[in-house]
């Protein structure tokens, strides 16, 4: 379970019924055995046994299979993802890409990003070290493309700010990002 993220279940009804609530992202390794369904509020994910990950956060829904096979269904269509196949969903915008690593990049101790919005990943960096991020003449709508470091706040600062031609300031809990051209 990655930070910032729930995941609840049935006890009672459990042996007769796999099925989890996700509200963030979550890695799952599942036996083969009876269906396994992970839902989310933008859409589910049913497989039999598979390694795959779900990240569901505001206006972003991605799965990544591992490992086997599963079907994700979203916005009322259903699609099979084989291993090294994955479903990303972000502002509306609908994609099949390849997934190449053999984990999801958060149980390593890091967090990778495609073409993302820098408003997602500054969230996730909150989300990871428990801070606040404030941003000034900042375009957050731009794309990020890297990996920035679960481990060390002043690495990661550094890892999302020096492509973008950001600079950042850290008092406590505060981090503040801006344009280099900002006062």
């Amino acid at each position: 379970l990655n930070a910032g993220s729930d995941l609840s279940f049935s006890e009672d009804d459990w042996d007769s019924r796999r099925h989890v609530k996700l509200d963030g992202e979550a890695f799952f390794k599942v036996a083969k055995g009876q269906t396994f369904t992970v839902e989310t509020s933008s859409g589910s994910v049913t497989v039999l046994g598979t390694q795959f990950n779900v990240l569901r956060r505001e206006g972003v829904f991605i799965v990544s299979c591992y490992e086997g096979l599963l079907r994700v269904e979203h916005g009322g269509t259903a699609r099979e993802l084989s291993a090294g196949m994955g479903y990303r969903w972000v502002n509306g915008e609908m994609e099949l890409f390849e997934v190449s690593a053999s984990l999801p990049s958060w149980t390593e101790d890091e967090s990778s990003f495609r073409s993302m919005p820098l408003s997602f990943v500054l969230e996730e960096l909150e989300r990871q070290y428990d801070v606040e991020v404030d941003t000034r003449e900042v375009d957050t709508r731009a794309l990020f493309t890297g990996t920035f470091s679960n481990t060390n706040l002043d690495l990661a600062l550094q890892s999302i700010s020096a492509p973008q031609q950001l600079g950042y300031s850290l008092e406590g809990n505060k981090v503040l990002i801006y344009a280099q051209n900002a006062p």
